[in-house]
């Protein structure tokens, strides 16, 4: 995945209309049909743009400002790679959730996070995949192929059916992260991996997810603060995490670079998301 922000903004662009857009694909090798535009716009690919007043030759074409244009140069790149849709979708959401709004607006921001999730609700294929995704990020011990497909078919179940038992996926973690049964706590002091923890952190993912169309405005706005009010003393504590964690973790206290944060970003959301949705539920006496 390409970084978006970390090149000298006199480099950037100017803001283009559509047909700008569409030949700074062409120059990186995408023929972006007016439909597959379109189709982009509605994935929350890209945003909208600024109408402008019609001249003495008629209604001029609307602009997309530099950061979008910039935006899509990176997702048009990538797709060239063959990036799927979900994973393009990570760069407006890493925009948003690190740049702030003059890059995306929230209602692109909600576009991109549908694209990135799908709606799991409605698909077992679209709940497979997202509980792929989330088994991939806690194997970190060569689990069995009996244990990865124990649990992607248990977050599947639960993805798809709308309702998370949290006594089953810690069951499903245990396999994964703990197999024979055998306690283990790995990582940093601060960042710890226990089965526990990572079960936490899935049922508030999940919980993200199931929620994804009613989440609220404010909600991702909270998040976004406790985002990079946090992230500055996350970075700096890298080397000593790195340490701690060991050479078998090291990969997970990795430096984080601009791609690094792009290719977390959903996750980072969702997972914020997820834990205050459950801090208000209990706050308000929920189940």
């Amino acid at each position: 995945m390409m970084q978006i922000a970390d090149r000298d903004r006199d480099e950037w662009p100017e803001p283009g209309t559509r047909l700008d857009l569409i030949a700074d694909a062409q120059r990186v090798g995408l023929d972006l049909s007016e439909r597959l535009f379109t189709e982009w716009r509605r994935l929350g690919l890209l945003g909208a743009p600024q109408r402008r007043r019609s001249g003495a030759h008629g209604q001029e074409l609307a602009l997309f400002s530099a950061e979008q244009r910039v935006l899509f140069g990176a997702i048009a790149r990538d797709r060239v790679r063959g990036v799927s849709n979900a994973w393009l979708a990570a760069h407006p959401v890493n925009a948003w959730l690190n740049f702030g709004d003059g890059w995306v607006s929230i209602k692109q921001l909600r576009a991109a996070l549908t694209t990135a999730v799908g709606n799991p609700r409605l698909s077992q294929r679209v709940a497979a995949i997202t509980a792929k995704t989330l088994v991939d990020q806690i194997d970190v011990n060569n689990a069995s192929v009996q244990a990865r497909a124990y649990f992607k078919k248990e977050v599947t179940e639960q993805l798809w059916r709308g309702r998370i038992d949290e006594t089953r996926l810690l069951g499903a973690v245990t396999r994964v992260f703990q197999p024979g049964g055998l306690v283990i706590i790995r990582g940093a002091d601060d960042a710890s991996l226990h089965i526990d923890a990572v079960t936490t952190w899935l049922v508030a993912t999940m919980t993200a997810v199931r929620k994804s169309k009613s989440i609220t405005d404010e909600q991702l706005y909270e998040a976004r603060l406790q985002h990079l009010a946090s992230l500055p003393g996350y970075l700096q504590g890298q080397a000593e995490r790195q340490a701690q964690g060991g050479p078998q973790l090291a990969h997970l206290y990795a430096d984080m670079a601009p791609k690094d944060l792009a290719m977390q970003a959903v996750g980072t959301l969702l997972l914020l998301v997820g834990l205050n949705i459950q801090r208000d539920r209990k706050a308000a006496g929920a189940p």
